[in-house]
């Protein structure tokens, strides 16, 4: 049978049996974690146990009945000293100092870069030499291609040539953009810059037969296209005939030569307008474009150039020979050719290929055919 309380057993009685037991229990929990955490059982170099460690028990007045909170706790203490002053404790942040500091930074050295060299960045080349600009007319970025242009003190800028020797002019014919094309040049972007196979931005827009971009070019710029550029220098003033129209790439050819060799009408009507020579020979075998459509037996590319762009037909190539010789077997060009003014011609140089009596004859005979008492045979 469980033993009964004691009611008649004074409260402060009651109160001081219950703090000793508390204290008792207590201690016996700190004994045991004591045991427990120094147990000479445990793996212990000999630092953490030895006479380096002081331990001191700090006992507080314990607290009324019905306080939870802890009075009493150990403090280890190494022996180490450290060397920390008791001032380390006092330090702190100020952060009104460091918002100062960092105003002050940015006063001094932030405003030189805006005003100085944020620009050259854009400028600056990769490891494939392409600029900003570049990349940005590739990817057909207009507005800003227009703002990498409104930023540079100077045209040498638009000229940069990559590994490929290509400015932002080539890229731009390549990729076709005319706006692009068109702001460059009137930026003052060269014209007649090469790339490495020779070609200017108008002998790739010529080969492409990209009558926009070979327009975008040529026109003459006017001053209100200049002035919507926004540029931060004056452009020098564009020439009415640009010279690259007769510049030569690294093949020896003309864009003349180029429209006709790719058969681009248009782009050879607009040469030929302003200003572009049509008897211009290429560099390797003296040829005309006549020639040239000689050549390919093309009667109406041949008709086109001598009666609306007058071409010579007389001029004669690295070897002696008129595009008559080179024709001497369409008896349609020759017809053309006859009918255009060009002479009546059997004299062929020794080294030509057709050389031979037999191949005399048989032109002669052609000739024949073609002339009516001394008239070109309309209907041959």
């Amino acid at each position: 049978m469980w033993p009964q309380k004691n009611s008649n057993k004074p409260s402060n009685v009651t109160g001081q049996a219950t703090k000793e037991e508390s204290t008792d229990n207590w201690n016996n929990k700190k004994e045991s974690t004591d045991c427990s955490l120094y147990d000479s059982g445990r793996t212990d170099s000999g630092f953490i146990s030895g006479a380096n460690i002081v331990s001191e028990e700090i006992t507080i007045p314990s607290p009324p009945p019905g306080d939870k909170e802890s009075t009493s706790y150990v403090r280890l203490d190494s022996g180490v000293d450290v060397g920390l002053s008791d001032q380390f404790s006092e330090l702190c942040i100020d952060e009104t100092g460091r918002g100062e500091e960092k105003k002050v930074s940015e006063e001094d050295v932030r405003p030189k870069c805006i005003e100085e060299v944020p620009w050259q960045i854009y400028f600056e080349q990769d490891d494939d030499g392409d600029t900003q600009l570049h990349i940005a007319t590739i990817q057909g970025s207009v507005e800003v291609v227009f703002n990498l242009i409104r930023m540079v003190p100077s045209p040498h800028y638009l000229d940069l040539r990559n590994d490929m020797r290509q400015t932002a002019l080539h890229l731009a014919v390549l990729t076709s953009h005319p706006r692009i094309i068109r702001r460059l040049v009137c930026a003052g972007a060269s014209t007649q810059s090469v790339d490495r196979n020779g070609n200017t931005a108008l002998h790739l827009a010529t080969a492409a037969g990209d009558y926009n971009c070979v327009r975008a070019l040529t026109e003459p710029v006017t001053a209100m296209e200049v002035a919507a550029a926004q540029l931060r220098y004056h452009p020098s003033p564009r020439q009415p005939q640009p010279p690259e129209l007769d510049m030569y790439n690294y093949d020896g050819l003309t864009c003349v030569h180029l429209s006709v060799m790719r058969r681009e009408i248009p782009i050879l009507r607009h040469l030929s307008c302003i200003g572009a020579n049509v008897n211009a020979r290429e560099c390797k075998s003296g040829r005309t474009a006549l020639h040239i459509a000689a050549e390919f037996r093309d009667a109406e590319l041949g008709s086109l150039l001598l009666r609306e762009f007058r071409a010579n037909p007389q001029v004669l190539d690295y070897s002696g020979k008129t595009p008559y010789h080179l024709a001497r077997n369409d008896h349609t060009f020759i017809m053309v050719l006859l009918s255009s003014g060009a002479s009546y011609e059997t004299d062929f140089s020794s080294d030509s290929e057709y050389d031979s009596d037999s191949d005399s004859e048989l032109v002669m005979q052609g000739f024949r055919d073609l002339h009516t008492n001394g008239i070109v045979n309309a209907t041959a």
